[in-house]
């Protein structure tokens, strides 16, 4: 029901094959346009995440630092900076935030991207790859509110035990503990 909710409100379908490893994602405008980006081969990489902290009170900015690290012996043409500042998280991720009492979903958004209506062209984001050659990687640090959207909103966070996981396409990251006071 959340997933067809999503579909139909924000108008993006999403369809991945597993078998042949390759992600579609398919965005229809307003205007009825439809556009299409393919990611045909999966990043090989171990995605690692750390909070600032792991107790905060519901007011403070929580801090997630992400890790990619090159698991493949090539080098790996990857998209993870946006091109423009305010449209989700990094480049093709989404979060999980668990409470740990109920072991159900307190998010409304895994990715604030469906907040956003931008669409990169490929000129766009010609210079925002990265050439990562195996065991190199790529940090960064993000606030958690600017990936995520908790179903009560991200000001002040709601108070509870939580498990937070990330997915960068299809490689998903450790889990990680918090509690909001």
């Amino acid at each position: 029901m959340k997933v067809e909710f999503f579909l139909v409100i924000l108008l993006q379908v999403i369809t991945t094959r597993l078998e042949s490893q390759e992600v579609t994602f398919l965005s229809i405008q307003e205007d009825k346009t439809k556009h299409l980006q393919k990611f045909t081969k999966q990043p090989k990489v171990d995605v690692t995440i750390c909070l600032n902290d792991s107790l905060f009170n519901s007011a403070d900015k929580i801090f997630i630092e992400i890790t990619l690290t090159n698991i493949s012996n090539k080098a790996q043409r990857l998209l993870f900076d946006k091109p423009l500042t305010g449209t989700g998280g990094p480049w093709a991720t989404s979060a999980e935030v668990l409470d740990n009492l109920t072991n159900e979903s307190v998010l409304l958004y895994g990715n604030n991207i469906v907040l956003s209506s931008q669409i990169y062209s490929d000129d766009q984001l010609s210079d925002q790859y990265y050439l990562l050659k195996p065991k190199e990687i790529i940090v960064r640090k993000y606030e958690l509110g600017d990936i995520v959207t908790f179903h009560s909103g991200n000001c002040p966070y709601p108070k509870g035990d939580f498990t937070l996981q990330l997915f960068y396409y299809l490689n998903s990251s450790n889990k990680v503990r918090f509690k909001i006071k």
